[in-house]
């Protein structure tokens, strides 16, 4: 959970459950599995997942507009949110 933010934060519940009821969230989905879904999408095509590599991060795994698909991996550091 600590990818949501402190647990004490109020309102972590209501994100969560937000988050949850996105169609674009993916939640625990392999990377391969993430490309077969989005790699015969149009160029933009995004979803949002669990990163398996990087515990308490996002990864966005999203087809270019080369038509390739990229992850970006979305970390909760201590002064905010990074990108990779």
């Amino acid at each position: 959970l600590s990818c949501f933010g402190p647990v004490s934060e109020p309102g972590i519940l209501e994100r969560i459950y937000e988050l949850m009821r996105q169609p674009y969230f993916h939640g625990f989905l392999p990377t391969q599995s993430a490309e077969q879904i989005i790699r015969v999408k149009p160029r933009g095509t995004y979803l949002l997942r669990f990163s398996n590599n990087r515990p308490r991060s996002f990864c966005i795994s999203k087809v270019s507009v080369d038509h390739i698909v990229r992850h970006i991996i979305i970390s909760r550091e201590p002064a905010g949110w990074t990108l990779d």
